[in-house]
């Protein structure tokens, strides 16, 4: 599941927790210092292999298909991004009420999308007015909506008016929700991204199918 971004930020967590170090992956390692270290990582997953969906010989591929494989109660877990998709799919009843989001302990892997301009637009200034929209609290907030797309805003919420900070509370507060306090107080930084490609090569030559 490393070839899919999200099953490879869950293995990126493990990364964080088995090795007791998380500022290291954002320096410059070499593939030698980066094997070493992630020996602890490997011998986890390969120790953990027999237990998991069809004994670790093959894994989903895509988040959607670890969705559909929680959803028919063939593994006990899924993972995503989306602050809002647990709600969402407890409203929507694909999932049942008792399905609860969480993040670990330890903390988990936070992400921000980014909006840019290509150089030969042909309308930057309509470009930068759609931005601007965005970007604003009530675009954040109804992007936040798990009806809408369950994700988590770039906003400053101490810095926003009563009423929106009413209307962010109201979305927290769905079954199956996690609060942004406790998302950022836990959210832990990402790796860079030439890490990304050596976990994969290392997944696939020393823990699948081991």
């Amino acid at each position: 599941m490393p070839d899919d971004f999200v099953g490879s930020a869950f293995v990126r967590n493990a990364f964080y927790e088995l090795t007791g170090q998380s500022d290291i992956f954002q320096g410059d390692l070499s593939a030698a210092e980066f094997e070493e270290l992630a020996q602890p990582v490997v011998a986890y997953f390969k120790a953990l292999n027999p237990y998991l969906w069809n004994q670790g010989q093959s894994f989903p591929a895509s988040q959607e298909q670890l969705d559909a494989l929680f959803k028919n109660g063939e593994v006990d877990m899924t993972i995503g991004f989306e602050v809002g998709k647990t709600a969402g799919l407890v409203a929507a009843q694909v999932y049942p009420e008792t399905v609860k989001s969480y993040v670990f302990d330890s903390g988990t892997i936070g992400n921000a999308h980014y909006l840019g301009i290509p150089f030969n637009a042909p309308n930057p200034a309509g470009a930068l007015l759609v931005i601007d929209f965005l970007q604003s609290p009530e675009a954040q907030i109804e992007k936040m909506k798990p009806a809408v797309w369950g994700d988590m805003p770039a906003v400053a919420v101490d810095q926003l008016s009563p009423p929106q900070q009413a209307s962010l509370r109201a979305v927290e507060a769905e079954s199956g929700a996690l609060s942004l306090q406790e998302l950022t107080a836990k959210r832990r930084p990402e790796m860079k991204a030439v890490y990304l490609e050596w976990i994969k090569n290392l997944w696939v030559e020393q823990i699948a199918g081991q």
